[in-house]
C-alpha cells in the first residue's frame, strides 16, 4: 500500500472507529452502514421530504448524489433506507417511507443550514486570498485558492487534523515544502493557516471544521475493509432465471435499470470476472417466455406471471415475443453472459457431493415458512436450483469462502427462501461455526457487500464546499470528539 493510501486507510479507520465508540442512533452504535443512514436523514431534513416511494427510489438517490456527490446504486440505497426504517427514522405506509420527524430531529438537532456553512467556508477562502495579496503581493482568483486548499487537505489531512490538539503547529510541514514556482501558493496558504491559528480564532475554527469535514467525507468514500480492497478476483458469478429476465427488461424498465446498474458495478469492481447462466436456468427462461406467448395468444389476463403482465402493458404481439425469444442468446452474448453446460461428474468428486434430497427438503420448508404455495412448476424450479447448487459446490472443491474476497463460484438469486435454505444447509452439514459466504446469496446481499467494500468517487467535485458543508452538519463533532480522532490515529499508526 502506498504512503497516501496508507494515510487514507488510517484516517478512515480512525473516524469510523471513533464514531462507533461515541455515536449511536436510537441506542445502536454507528457502524459503516449507519454513516449512510445519517447522511440520508440529513437529506430528508434539509429537503423537507414528506415521503419516499420505495417503488421509485431514483428521485431520492439523485438528490443524495446532488447533496453529497456520491452515486449510491438503487439496490444499496434500498438497503440503507431499510436500515433507517429499522432504526425508527421512517414509518412504512403502503410502499412509502414517511419520515419520523421527531426521531430525525433528535438525531440531528442542529438548526444550521448548509448555506450557513458554505458562507463560512467562503469567508475563509476570501480571507486567504486577501492575506496572500497583502503579505506577498500576489493575486489569485478565489477559485484557485479553493482548489489549492482542497489539494492541501487531500495531501496533508492527517497532519492538518493535529492542529486541533494543544501546542501543535504546522512548522515541520512547512519546512518540507519546496518553495518553488509550482508550490508557491501551497506555501502561502500554510502561512495563512499558521497566522489565523495564532491571531484569528473564528477563522481558524472555520478552517478546523473544513479540515474535519474533509476527513469525515474521505472516511465515508474510502473502502472500510482493506483486506477486500473493493475487488473480487477470478470469480465465476452465476445468475438465476429471474435476475436475467429482469436484466433483459422482461419485467419492466425499473427492474432492468436496477440490474444493469448491478452488472456494470460488478464488472467495474472485479478482476477476471465471468458472468454465467446455467443451461437449466436458460431453459426456464425460455419456458417462461413461451408461456407468456401462449397467454397473449389466448388473451389470458388472470393468474399470469409478471413477464406476461409486462407484455400486455407494452402491447406486445405473439410475433414480438417470438422475436424476443429468438434474440435471447445474442442479447446474453452482448452482456458477456455465458451459458454454462459443463456438468461433467467425476467419481473423484464424491467428497464434494451434497445431499440433494436434504437440501430440497430444507428449501421446501423455507418456502412453506414464508407462506409460499408449492405448485408443480415451483417444485420443478426448486429441483433445478438444487442441481445447480450441487454443481457449484463441486466447482468449489470443498473450499469455503470465509470472507467476501474469497468468493470464487457463487449463485446470485432474488429468492430469499432459497438463499436462506442453502445457508442453513451448508452451516449444518459442514459444521460451520464461524462466518462464511454461502454458495447462493441474494442479489441485494452481494451488491451491498461489494459496494460497501469498494472505494467511492465524489462525482460532482465542483461543489465540494456544499458536500463538505452537509457532511459537517451530519456528523457534528466537538473538541472532545476531535481529540479522540487524534488518539485513534496515533494508535493505528503504531500498527501500520
Amino acid at each position: 500500500m502506498s504512503g497516501v493510501s496508507n494515510k487514507k486507510a488510517i484516517l478512515s479507520l480512525a473516524v469510523l472507529q471513533t464514531n462507533y465508540d461515541n455515536k449511536s442512533i436510537d441506542g445502536v452504535r454507528v457502524g459503516y452502514i449507519e454513516n449512510f443512514v445519517l447522511l440520508c436523514i440529513n437529506l430528508v431534513k434539509q429537503n423537507n421530504y414528506k415521503s419516499i416511494d420505495l417503488e421509485n427510489v431514483e428521485e431520492f438517490k439523485n438528490d443524495f448524489t446532488k447533496m453529497y456527490g456520491l452515486n449510491i446504486p438503487i439496490m444499496v440505497m434500498n438497503v440503507i433506507l431499510t436500515r433507517a426504517k429499522k432504526l425508527g427514522m421512517f414509518n412504512l405506509e403502503e410502499r412509502c417511507l414517511s419520515p419520523n420527524k421527531e426521531k430525525i430531529d433528535n438525531q440531528l438537532p442542529t438548526t444550521t443550514t448548509p448555506k450557513e456553512s458554505i458562507r463560512k467556508i467562503n469567508t475563509l477562502h476570501k480571507s486567504a486570498k486577501e492575506y496572500i495579496s497583502s503579505k506577498y503581493n500576489r493575486d489569485y482568483k478565489i477559485e484557485e485558492v479553493e482548489v489549492s486548499l482542497l489539494k492541501l487537505l487531500s495531501k496533508h489531512n492527517m497532519e492538518l487534523i493535529y492542529l486541533a490538539e494543544e501546542d501543535s503547529n504546522l512548522l515541520p510541514i512547512i519546512d518540507e515544502i519546496d518553495n518553488s514556482e509550482l508550490l508557491d501558493l501551497d506555501y502561502m496558504l500554510y502561512k495563512f493557516i499558521l497566522d489565523i491559528e495564532e491571531n484569528d480564532y473564528t477563522l481558524f475554527q472555520i478552517f478546523e471544521d473544513l479540515c474535519v469535514g474533509y476527513m469525515l467525507l474521505n472516511s465515508i468514500v474510502y473502502a472500510n475493509d482493506s483486506s477486500v480492497e473493493g475487488k473480487l478476483k477470478d470469480i465465476s458469478l452465476f445468475l438465476d432465471t429471474s435476475i436475467v429476465l429482469r436484466l433483459l427488461g422482461f419485467e419492466g424498465e425499473t427492474h432492468k435499470k436496477k440490474y444493469e446498474e448491478l452488472i456494470s458495478y460488478i464488472k467495474n469492481n472485479s478482476n477476471s470476472i465471468s458472468l454465467n447462466m446455467f443451461d437449466k436456468h436458460f431453459d426456464e427462461l425460455i419456458n417462461i417466455l413461451e408461456k407468456a406467448k401462449t397467454n397473449i395468444e389466448e388473451n389470458k389476463k388472470t393468474y399470469i406471471s409478471n413477464v406476461t403482465k409486462f407484455f400486455i402493458e407494452s402491447n406486445s404481439t405473439v410475433s414480438d415475443i417470438q422475436k424476443s425469444i429468438n434474440s435471447i442468446e445474442m442479447k446474453l452474448e452482448g452482456l458477456s453472459i455465458n451459458i454454462f453446460t459443463n456438468y461433467g461428474y467425476q467419481s473423484s468428486e464424491n467428497e464434494y457431493q451434497i445431499d440433494e434430497v436434504q437440501l430440497k427438503e430444507d428449501i421446501l420448508k423455507k418456502y412453506k415458512y414464508h407462506n409460499n404455495q408449492i405448485s408443480h412448476s415451483k417444485e420443478s424450479a426448486i429441483e433445478t436450483d438444487v442441481v445447480i447448487v450441487s454443481q457449484i459446490k463441486r466447482l468449489q472443491e470443498g473450499k469455503i469462502a470465509r470472507n467476501f474476497s474469497n468468493i470464487k463460484n457463487i449463485l446470485l438469486t432474488d429468492n430469499i427462501a432459497l438463499s436462506l435454505a442453502v445457508k442453513d444447509y451448508e452451516k449444518s452439514s459442514q459444521y460451520l461455526t464461524t462466518s462464511f459466504i454461502p454458495t447462493c446469496v441474494t442479489d441485494f446481499f452481494f451488491f451491498s457487500q461489494l459496494w460497501l467494500h469498494s472505494n467511492h468517487i465524489i462525482e460532482n467535485s465542483k461543489d465540494v464546499k456544499g458536500i463538505i458543508a452537509n457532511t459537517i452538519l451530519t456528523f457534528e463533532t466537538d473538541k472532545k470528539l476531535r481529540k479522540q480522532f487524534h488518539e485513534k490515529i496515533k494508535q493505528l499508526k503504531r500498527f501500520r
